[in-house]
């Protein structure tokens, strides 16, 4: 049976069809529904509870339809909605970079507490996306830094200083169009942050597909950028580095001739965060 909508929906009726709808293809179909109906609404979720049989009007009926056509087409929520939290921060997205994930909260709660707990001043992001990173870590950190983010994208660069901005960080982080492996700077920096393209080609499907390919994409085996980026890194630090793995990926690092190696777990037990520390020669 086909699902449509009415001209006379109640919100109700309105999130249990949109919930049947996306039920093929997400498996949070009723989250969906509700998120995406109180962005159409511009009101929270829990006054959709308390206004259950609320008629829609034919605009925002349509526009609904819209979104949920899009969810169900497996386009991401945030990029629906341009808005993604991390680390208790309301970040605006959209596709030119990537969707924030709860994975980077693990490297950039590190990050945090090295710089909290150390004679860290300088910090290098390479590869800043929407600026999450940077923004989070200058943020949650009340000493002085001199944060710069680098990101080869001007499109994704417009978003992390957007973000800056709204957080009031502008004169916090100073932000670089350039690419890492023409960058050359006359300093070393103390804390190298990067989530570098560790994804295989093979599994960038569904939803990944959305994003933007070249931020996530480490060839076949998911190493390619990590492995040309190591003896780059060991140019512009002689401290600490801050490295997002995908998983398996940390016996490569193992292995690698320019930093002593340790990890850190998430959720799921996978090393998902690798700490590269200089080695002195």
């Amino acid at each position: 049976m086909i699902t449509t909508f009415t001209k006379t929906e109640t919100i109700s009726s309105s999130i249990d069809k949109a919930s049947r709808i996306l039920s093929h293809t997400s498996s949070t179909a009723r989250l969906d529904s509700d998120i995406l109906l109180s962005f159409i609404l511009k009101k929270e979720r829990s006054w959709l509870i308390t206004h259950r049989d609320c008629l829609l009007n034919a605009a925002e009926t349509e526009a609904y339809k819209k979104v949920i056509l899009k969810r169900k087409a497996h386009e991401p929520i945030a990029y629906i909605i341009n808005k993604k939290e991390f680390m208790g921060l309301d970040f605006y997205v959209d596709r030119s970079v990537l969707i924030p994930r709860p994975e980077t909260e693990i490297l950039v709660e590190k990050a945090i507490d090295i710089i909290k707990s150390g004679d860290i001043q300088s910090v290098l992001e390479i590869g800043t996306g929407s600026g999450i990173i940077s923004c989070s870590a200058a943020y949650y950190s009340s000493q002085k830094l001199s944060i710069e983010a680098l990101d080869i994208s001007g499109s994704a660069l417009t978003v992390a200083k957007r973000n800056a901005f709204r957080l009031g960080l502008t004169k916090k982080i100073k932000f670089f169009e350039i690419d890492i492996f023409d960058f050359e700077p006359k300093k070393k920096y103390d804390l190298i942050l990067i989530n570098p393209p560790y994804v295989k080609d093979s599994e960038i499907i569904d939803e990944l597909s959305y994003e933007p390919f070249k931020a996530l994409s480490g060839g076949k085996s998911g190493l390619n950028f990590i492995t040309l980026l190591l003896p780059k890194l060991s140019l512009l630090t002689d401290n600490i580095c801050l490295m997002e793995i995908g998983k398996c990926q940390d016996e490569y690092l193992k292995r690698n001739q320019f930093f002593e190696t340790e990890f850190i777990e998430d959720l799921a037990g996978i090393n998902r965060v690798a700490l590269l520390r200089k080695l002195t020669e």
